[in-house]
């Protein structure tokens, strides 16, 4: 396959990519799709193009994914067919690639399995039900629990949909990283039962911060330090939140990657001991909208 080296087309930086680990250039990928007209990338190579995270644990995908109509073929060096009728509504376009939508997306990740783990799949939902920040405030999500749940329903009896449903049921809105949906994953397995998200204890006061996530039986508000809380200006939020929150007998816990890696162990039992202290402060209703409880709808 061959591009104009005038013109090679914007490289992944420029749309705010990860280089994919299959090493392909954009144009590439449109080169491909322009020599197999009904080849639509899915999989790993659709999951990179919607910014879904890759799996904790293993390396991107080396392979370009791509789906088909049963009976066509694409024999191709790094390349790997999955071959599948898909329905219209089920293709889109991103980064003017076409590709399988994001629900889409997800579900056939889910039935793929390794190196997809169960909180890898999870993980990717809560991507797709987030509300990214950006300096006018949040965005819209890229998807909705009932589009997942839709798509889900959709494919019926396909080999591994179990594993679909299954992510389904613990996919939460409100988790602004993968790393805070391992945290909660860790937190619900401990016996602690599941935390609010994106929670604001007072609504009504414009100075109330925004924690993570939120255990009312035993006040604790959790935080996710990533790599941007060691910037100047964050730090300097995070300790007027912290003050904040002390004022009103809430504990802020930071959490970071190493907590993750001990499962949140030190995390439990400080909530487990404010827990048996008698600490508690409920939500009022009306900051409870960005709730973890906020589940996919049950199939029918």
């Amino acid at each position: 396959m061959r591009v104009r080296a005038e013109s090679p087309g914007p490289s992944w930086a420029d749309v705010g990519l990860a280089e994919p680990g299959h090493g392909w250039s954009g144009a590439v990928l449109a080169a491909l799709l322009r020599r197999r007209g009904a080849a639509v990338l899915s999989h790993d190579t659709a999951a990179h193009l919607h910014g879904m995270p890759t799996p904790h644990a293993a390396a991107p995908s080396s392979l370009v994914h791509v789906t088909l109509p049963p009976g066509q073929r694409l024999r191709r060096e790094g390349v790997a067919p999955h071959r599948r009728d898909l329905p219209a509504h089920h293709v889109g376009a991103v980064h003017g690639l076409r590709a399988t939508t994001p629900e889409r997306t997800w579900a056939d990740l889910c039935t793929r399995g390794a190196p997809w783990t169960p909180e890898d799949l999870i993980a990717a939902g809560d991507h797709l039900l987030a509300r990214p920040w950006s300096r006018r405030g949040r965005r819209e999500p890229a998807s909705t629990p009932e589009g997942l749940a839709a798509v889900v329903a959709a494919l019926g009896g396909v080999p591994g949909i179990d594993a679909a449903r299954r992510a389904l049921a613990q996919v939460r809105v409100g988790s602004d990283s993968p790393l805070e949906t391992r945290v909660r994953l860790d937190l619900i397995a401990a016996g602690l039962g599941e935390p609010i998200l994106q929670f604001r204890l007072d609504a009504a006061d414009p100075q109330c911060p925004e924690v993570d996530l939120y255990y009312a039986d035993g006040a604790v508000a959790l935080e996710y330090d990533g790599a941007h809380h060691l910037a100047r200006e964050q730090q300097a939020r995070d300790a007027r939140r912290d003050r904040w929150l002390l004022a009103r007998g809430v504990a802020p816990l930071r959490v970071t990657a190493e907590d993750h890696r001990e499962a949140c162990r030190r995390l439990v039992e400080v909530i487990l001991g404010r827990r048996a202290a008698g600490h508690r402060i409920d939500p009022r209703p009306e900051s409870t909208s960005q709730s973890g409880h906020d589940a996919p709808p049950a199939e029918s």
